[in-house]
């Protein structure tokens, strides 16, 4: 159980981090030697390939949301979130989960949450959003409801 608890207390300490912003302590606080990685030019085959594959993308909503867009098919789970929100993820227990941030360093901390947790096949995309980025893989980019007069009168 020693293990477990050092992974509990780093990823506490990368969410502490991260809401006051201080990415160098997130380095510092997680393991990434522990965090299984994808290549992106394997994630972008397996997705292809149609095998079971569930994104969790951690990153925050705006980033989410943002110009960079996010893989096709990833879902929004906010590393601040994951632990209030795991619950949503039990289907997929053990399917094959890739975690992504912008760089991977959030994906390392919230794999290890999730493999704590029980989820068996967890891997983070090595590089994160910003190597998928690099490649020019392909991204989803958030559609947003038309705006002005109009659709002020068809929301009322």
């Amino acid at each position: 159980m020693e293990g477990a608890s050092a992974i509990t207390d780093s990823t506490i300490r990368a969410r502490i981090s991260l809401e006051i912003g201080a990415m160098e302590t997130i380095d510092a606080a997680i393991h990434p030697e522990r965090c299984r990685m994808i290549d992106a030019e394997l994630l972008l085959q397996e997705i292809g390939s149609g095998r079971r594959l569930i994104v969790v993308d951690v990153r925050d909503p705006a980033e989410f949301r943002g110009p960079n867009g996010r893989i096709p098919g990833a879902r929004s789970f906010p590393l601040t979130q994951l632990p209030s929100r795991r619950t949503e993820l039990d289907d997929h227990r053990s399917d094959r989960i890739v975690v992504v941030s912008s760089r991977g360093v959030r994906a390392c901390a919230a794999a290890e949450e999730l493999e704590v947790a029980g989820f068996c096949e967890v891997q983070v995309l090595a590089g994160g959003m910003r190597r998928w980025l690099e490649l020019g893989y392909p991204v989803a980019h958030a559609t947003y409801p038309p705006f002005g007069p109009a659709a002020m009168r068809a929301v009322r």
